[in-house]
């Protein structure tokens, strides 16, 4: 599906002058394939990034997911802090400017996640709070 189709279903109109660059990754006989897109506009992108709940809440045989661009670290922390919590609370870990962000309720302040130990320390908190 094409950036411009998928925005729409977030209810974001973008056109082909808000787009600087877009290209697939991965090989080319594979048919899910990831499309990186950059904005000319920061707006752009943030508008994206705060509606794309929208475009979880609209999908039906295809799963599509927005992310920021972060790098191959505050994936893998932000991938290995989800990965433990039960399904209902795994929005409480989020990305924010690049850094890894817990919340263990809506009304706590967030906690930066920016190394494994940090990722363990909060998992054996919350185990130990019956979580």
């Amino acid at each position: 599906m094409h950036a411009i189709e998928i925005a729409k279903m977030m209810d974001v109109t973008i056109t082909h002058d808000d787009i600087e660059v877009a290209h697939f990754t991965g090989a080319k006989d594979v048919q899910q394939r990831d499309v990186i897109v950059r904005f000319y506009s920061r707006e752009t992108c943030q508008k994206l990034l705060k509606n794309r709940k929208k475009l979880q809440k609209k999908q039906s045989d295809r799963k599509y997911f927005v992310f920021e661009d972060c790098t191959k670290r505050a994936m893998a922390l932000f991938s290995k802090m989800r990965q433990h919590l039960p399904e209902d609370t795994k929005f409480h870990v989020y990305i924010r400017n690049g850094r890894v962000l817990y919340r263990p309720s809506l009304q706590a302040k967030p906690v930066v996640i920016d190394r494994d130990q940090t990722v363990s320390d909060l998992l054996l908190k919350l185990k130990l709070n019956g979580a």
